[in-house]
């Protein structure tokens, strides 16, 4: 008796069908397809809640509300800022909204006068935006 193994899928072979398929799909579609179907429970979208970010949120509310979006509170957004973030989440529905921010303690060590962005950009961004995801 012999048994069949399937072959998994190497990643070329997948992209290769999911363009085949979906090359005619909606923007809707598309995202439909790879949060349900593709990769159910694996994707997190990471926003900063700007401008440009909107219409891929209003997207994400209307296919599936509830898929994770992080915002990074950084602590140096403008009080305008978070509010347009409150607002923007309450308009489109958004259930699935997380913050992340920056480890107090180590904040408190390397910036403790929240002036680090101007000696060092790039460890203000390590510590305040890639150390948290």
């Amino acid at each position: 008796m012999a048994f069949e193994t399937e072959t998994p899928e190497t990643p070329k072979d997948r992209l290769a069908r999911l363009n085949g398929e979906l090359r005619q799909a909606s923007a809707q579609d598309i995202l439909r397809a790879a949060i349900s179907r593709e990769w159910p429970g694996e994707l997190t979208y990471v926003s900063s809640f700007g401008a440009e970010s909107v219409v891929m949120l209003s997207l994400i509310a209307e296919v599936d509300p509830s898929l994770p979006v992080i915002f990074i509170d950084t602590g140096m957004h403008f009080p305008q800022t978070l509010d347009y973030k409150d607002e923007v989440i309450a308009r489109l529905g958004l259930t699935g909204v997380r913050e992340i921010t920056p480890n107090e303690t180590e904040r408190k060590v390397l910036d403790p006068k929240n002036m680090l962005w101007k000696a060092d950009a790039d460890a203000c961004c390590a510590l305040r935006k890639v150390r948290p995801l």
